[in-house]
């Protein structure tokens, strides 16, 4: 994929709330700023750190949207199943 091809494909796929494809545009360090709303976010992969001991069985992304105090909001997720190696 060309870059033309990739910046395309990242805003598409923002545009269509992909949210569990975004991961494959970013490195895992990399931290993402949205300058209309001030937030500061890191890739997927930002709390598997406190799993280091464990071996990660299952993981799932989940946003979810929902109306708070009359607005809608959107909130992420994300749920693992862990095993102490």
């Amino acid at each position: 994929m060309n870059y033309n091809e990739q910046v395309i494909g990242l805003w598409s796929d923002i545009d269509k709330q992909n949210w569990n494809d975004i991961h494959r545009y970013f490195d895992n360090d990399a931290v993402i700023n949205w300058n209309n709303t001030n937030e500061r976010f890191n890739e997927e992969c930002e709390t598997d750190k406190y799993f280091e001991n464990m071996k990660i069985l299952y993981k799932e992304i989940r946003v979810l949207e929902r109306i708070y105090d009359g607005e809608k909001i959107r909130q992420g997720f994300v749920d693992y199943i862990v095993k102490t190696i």
